[in-house]
């Protein structure tokens, strides 16, 4: 098998003659010369190839490729018609897919290329190669990628693995120079250059033949002029270390414990380099990964510096460690401090792991952040806004594949600051012109805390500082889960989010009991359930924008004001939630008249309480689509139907504190009283009860919101073992 670069959109081929290869270009192993590791041959026996060609399958808006090398192996023999080994990659513009395939045709020598479009809202993986294939004979392989040969024309080629003759065959071509499509400011995948038969020669090509993995020491007894990097001579610097081991050969670095400070920031990490500490050492400066894949940073701590200034201290390092363009990351067992505007920053990564995290003192508010001669915030010209009053600890956007688990920010101990926020605005980081779009791919953010400064926080009446926010990306197949918050979540991505769940979670409140939104509600297709939420003005908010699909589930919600608090004519789908509130406020908020009450609402299952006898009233604040609800002490809505009324009778014989304090006991009035809801209701139960838990369940399967000891890590575990192996 040829190991190559992943590349993506923003690799660019040197500009060269068509059917030659600039030096470096085709990276199929480190430095790679020309005349020597390859040459090119005038070639042509594979002239019988046939593509589709002069059409144009799918038309793309932007040249926005990503994520578009795949190798595919399939052996020619044992297909059919309905069984025909294919390879196909995805990519992106605009927000919408468009699949390529290559299949094997009926013959030894056909090859059929195809372009569709993926179906908005159907989950798929980014890429896959798939066979169908079952015999191990006389191999077909391919490489198929994509990449910007300037910024107005991109490039989608096919090649053949000619393992027998050491070839390289380039199979045909794509790209956007359709005279037509060019005119009107599109991009065709169709065939231009017809059957395209360059062979290159790989002189020197090692086939199916992993480099062995070399590991280099770093030390602070270490010497950069006389030293080797081996364990007894090591390097004395890291930049001495990154510098002189050879890129994507899969080799460690490996640092001792001490305190290493970097002359460049930030520090570039070279692809496919593995930088591992060894008793968890300190990097004074930062880091950046970029245009690579395969890097491992383990076991650091890092801090940036800061220069004596009043009000408050001058912080010198803009972010810890920045990941832009790259593939396969871990991120593991690091901690970060003292950084201007983030911790992390991950923009445009496939495939990412961020585990065993800590982030303090790494962002700020318009409180605390000082530059000098100022009081005043600066406005940068990498900041990408113009009125930003704060920045983000954790900052992401374009993330295909990531899972964060374990990782824990805290800004309130000096600067203030975001917690996890998406970034808004990409056309600083990109070529003048459109801006990509940002979207949020397979996420997945588990066992984490983000605690935020109260000053900024929208109870309080200023601009929001947010535990996490989700703002305007396409966000599919992500979840948010066992995470801990002191402040709002946002979910504020309008009608561009065709999947997300939000569960398991616990929101905690400021020792002042500062009110505060939990979750904002401006995306579609939301599933909120098995959360426990504390304190706060009003924990489901929505700002204004119209949208749909919004499922709120067993959830708990204690001493709040609101439990719903909506300014637009969403539809709301409320279900066997349990509310527990101190008795001032009404439970939904659907405007002052009820303007915003939506006619396909529906309120069912639930548990509403109010802990004083002397509340009465109807303090629902809702008419519309309430049935099988208990309600304690306040009246009945007239409009509700299959309604109980008085206590529920939790576990808990006083005041109930945790969320497993409000499971019913086996004589409650809430058991099987509720409606059936399909996907709500648990499996296999008819006569399910009111309210956020099962009696049923009691023994069994109980949720429990927050942190977990016990989530599967298997997955980083084994990249682990394999960095030190």
């Amino acid at each position: 098998m040829i190991t190559t670069q992943l590349f993506t959109d923003s690799f660019d081929r040197p500009a060269t003659t068509a059917g030659n290869i600039g030096n470096g270009w085709l990276d199929l192993k480190p430095n790679m010369t020309a005349g020597y590791d390859w040459s090119v041959s005038a070639s042509t026996d594979l002239s019988a190839v046939n593509t589709t060609s002069g059409t144009s399958s799918a038309v793309l808006n932007t040249h926005t490729v990503q994520d578009c090398e795949v190798v595919f192996q399939a052996n020619r023999t044992n297909y059919n018609s309905t069984r025909r080994p294919f390879i196909e990659t995805r990519i992106q513009s605009n927000g919408d897919r468009y699949r390529i395939r290559l299949s094997l045709g009926n013959n030894n020598t056909q090859v059929d290329v195809q372009a569709t479009k993926v179906v908005e809202g159907v989950t798929t993986e980014l890429w896959k190669a798939l066979t169908n294939v079952t015999s191990s004979t006389s191999d077909f392989k391919y490489i198929v990628r994509c990449y910007s040969f300037n910024t107005a024309l991109t490039v989608f080629e096919v090649y053949y693995i000619d393992t027998a003759n050491n070839n390289l065959v380039l199979l045909t071509e794509f790209s956007d120079a359709d005279p037509a499509l060019a005119s009107a400011g599109k991009v065709g995948l169709g065939h231009y250059n017809q059957v395209i038969c360059k062979v290159f020669t790989l002189n020197k090509l090692a086939l199916d033949t992993p480099q062995n993995k070399t590991i280099y020491y770093v030390a602070t007894t270490g010497n950069d002029t006389s030293g080797k990097g081996t364990k007894a001579a090591p390097w004395a610097t890291v930049e001495k270390a990154l510098t002189t081991v050879m890129p994507d050969s899969g080799h460690v670095i490996n640092v001792a414990a001490g305190t290493y400070t970097l002359a460049t920031n930030p520090t570039l990490v070279p692809s496919g380099i593995t930088l591992i500490g060894d008793g968890k050492p300190t990097i004074i400066g930062a880091l950046k990964l970029s245009k690579g894949r395969k890097n491992r940073i383990i076991n650091f701590n890092f801090t940036g510096t800061s220069t004596a200034n009043t009000p408050c201290d001058y912080y010198n390092h803009n972010t810890g460690i920045e990941v832009r363009d790259t593939f396969d990351i871990l991120l593991h067992n690091l901690s970060f401090e003292k950084y201007r505007k983030n911790a992390l920053r991950l923009l445009s990564v496939h495939t990412v792991k961020v585990s065993s995290i800590d982030m303090v003192d790494s962002s700020y508010n318009d409180r605390y952040f000082y530059s000098p001669g100022s009081s005043v915030l600066p406005q940068n010209a990498d900041d990408g806004l113009t009125s930003q009053t704060q920045s983000n600890c954790l900052e992401i956007t374009r993330l295909t594949k990531a899972r964060f688990v374990n990782v824990h920010v805290d800004t309130t101990s000096k600067r203030g600051g975001a917690g996890l926020r998406t970034y808004e605005d990409l056309s600083k980081f990109y070529n003048s012109g459109a801006t990509p779009s940002t979207y949020l791919d397979d996420i997945d953010i588990q066992n984490c805390t983000f605690l935020v400064d109260k000053f900024m926080s929208w109870g309080g009446g200023y601009s929001p500082q947010m535990s996490l926010e989700i703002f305007n990306h396409k966000t599919t197949n992500t979840t948010i889960r066992n995470c801990v918050f002191n402040s709002t979540v946002s979910l504020a991505s309008g009608t561009n989010t065709p999947a997300l769940k939000l569960y398991e979670c616990e929101w905690i409140k400021w020792l002042d009991d500062q009110p505060l939104y939990a979750i904002e509600v401006v995306s579609t297709n939301l599933e909120i359930f098995h959360n426990y939420i504390t304190a706060g003005s009003y924990p489901i908010y929505n700002s204004g924008a119209i949208v749909s699909n919004i499922l709120v589930h067993s959830n708990v919600f204690r001493n709040i004001g609101y439990v719903v608090n909506f300014k637009s004519l969403s539809p709301l789908k409320f279900y066997n939630n349990t509310v527990y509130i101190g008795g001032k406020d009404k439970f939904f908020n659907f405007g002052s008249t009820g303007q915003f009450e939506n006619p396909n609402n529906d309120i069912a299952n639930n548990i509403f309480y109010y802990d004083s006898a002397t509340a009465g009233g109807d303090k629902l604040g809702a008419t519309i689509g309430v049935r099988n609800n208990l309600f304690h002490n306040m009246d009945v809505p007239t409009t509700a139907t299959k309604s109980k009324t008085g206590k529920p009778l939790w576990v808990s014989s006083g005041q109930p504190v945790l969320s497993t304090d409000y499971r019913p006991q086996q004589s409650s009035p809430v058991r099987g009283s509720a409606a059936v809801i399909s996907g709500v209701t648990p499996e296999g139960e008819s006569t399910p009860d009111i309210g956020a838990h099962q009696w049923e369940l009691n023994n069994k399967d109980v949720w429990h919101p927050g942190i977990k000891s016990d989530i599967d890590i298997t997955d980083i575990t084994s990249i682990l073992a394999e960095c030190y192996a």
